[in-house]
């Protein structure tokens, strides 16, 4: 593997709330190098998101990062000024948003936006602005660009608005995409459509892709490695095939077996029990051993340290460990 354009170190965010300090990330540390896909799946409130907005440097006001590093292109993002993380923002990291809605401005048609900020990051007067942003519709299958072009955000489909934000992330021609659940409002054969653009367009330039998605399928189908997250851990990473074929931490087993298959049709499907603990008073050690089929003493008492085991696979377990 070469070697990573984005890196995640132990980072750590709390989110002060009125019934006490939320603690959204607990150390996570992820990878990815240019011209690869790393998809960050778990379930909902697990902090994939919270990861996303603090590599965009984008949390809430009441959050905080407590702990832990940013690295792109070797340089800490934690150490920049708001101003540098401006310029940096869309021409260098774009993010696609999950919810198109919150993200474009209903006064101005979609191509104000979508040439303001091509303009802006790509220093090209207004008609050059123009021409590239009918591309970039182009490239994520956008009937009919140049009208779309004059559409405000009302007049367009949920998906629509999707593949606009996706183009906007795109058109500025960034080194690392931040996608979070980019697929989600688009229909089976447009998400094909657009993964297959969005794997093309890392191929032919190199780009570093963070994935967020609570499919399995997409990450079969698209991701070169994959990070499982768990109340605000990364608690198994490794290559795409090896860690679907071979799960090695307990809740990444009991996700692919609540996978519906062929052969379990008519079948309960297994699932993991309990629910996600308070991130406000974790529960002590392994954060999974309350749910966890496989848990012994020492993981209600100590939190698993990552351990390396070798092509590319790290896993926070106990179990592993021995």
């Amino acid at each position: 593997m070469s070697a990573p354009l984005l890196s995640v170190q132990d980072l750590c965010v709390h989110f002060d709330t009125y019934d006490g300090v939320v603690k959204a990330l607990d150390g996570v540390n992820l990878e990815i190098p240019g011209g690869e896909m790393f998809g960050l799946v778990g379930e909902t409130g697990c902090g994939k998101s919270v990861t996303a907005l603090s590599i965009m440097r984008l949390i809430p006001e009441n959050g905080r990062i407590v702990e832990g590093k940013i690295f792109f292109r070797a340089e800490n993002l934690l150490n920049k000024t708001e101003e540098e993380m401006r310029r940096l923002r869309g021409r260098n990291i774009s993010m696609i948003f999950q919810d198109p809605t919150v993200s474009l401005n209903p006064v101005f048609t979609v191509g104000q936006q979508i040439v303001d900020v091509i303009m802006i990051h790509q220093h090209v007067e207004k008609e050059e602005a123009t021409r590239r942003a009918v591309e970039a519709f182009k490239l994520v299958a956008l009937a009919d660009p140049d009208k779309t072009l004059k559409l405000y955000p009302h007049e367009l489909s949920g998906g629509m608005q999707q593949r606009v934000m996706i183009a906007m992330a795109l058109s500025s021609d960034p080194d690392v995409l931040i996608a979070d659940e980019p697929t989600s409002s688009v229909d089976v054969t447009i998400q094909a459509q657009l993964l297959k653009r969005l794997l093309e367009i890392k191929s032919a330039r190199r780009l570093a892709i963070l994935l967020i998605t609570h499919s399995m399928g997409i990450v079969a189908e698209t991701c070169d490695e994959v990070g499982v997250m768990y109340a605000g851990n990364v608690v198994e990473v490794g290559p795409m095939r090896d860690v679907l074929k071979n799960p090695l931490h307990p809740y990444t087993v009991g996700l692919l077996e609540a996978i519906p298959k062929p052969q379990s049709r008519g079948k309960r499907l297994p699932m993991v029990r309990g629910t996600i603990p308070d991130l406000i008073n974790r529960p002590p050690g392994c954060t999974f051993h309350p749910r966890c089929s496989y848990a012994m003493e020492i993981c209600g008492v100590e939190k698993p340290a990552t351990a390396d085991i070798g092509s590319g696979r790290q896993v926070a377990c106990h179990l592993v460990k021995r």
